[in-house]
């Protein structure tokens, strides 16, 4: 069983309040030109990396398979609804 890492929820949290607060800036035409909010995203994907790499993969295929059903499927059956809906 894996032990969950609170630190590493407490940064995700955090990154995500930091892109919220640039977005809610955003849509309230307010001045953006931060250094701290624009450090979001590049926190989210340093934190894909770390979380990627304490990962154990023995078998490099099912890994693969697993990965590219995991974002394929959800892609595929919002890119339908989005088709069906634009229709209306």
């Amino acid at each position: 069983m894996k032990k969950y890492d609170y630190p590493i929820s407490v940064i995700r949290i955090l990154a995500l309040l930091i892109v919220l607060v640039l977005h809610v800036r955003q849509s309230c035409n307010m001045d953006i030109a931060c250094f701290p909010y624009y450090i979001g995203v590049p926190l989210f994907l340093l934190i894909s990396g770390f979380l990627f790499g304490l990962t154990d993969v023995t078998d490099a295929k099912d890994w693969y398979i697993r990965r590219f059903k995991r974002i394929q499927i959800p892609y595929w059956l919002l890119l339908c609804l989005n088709v069906v809906v634009g229709f209306f």
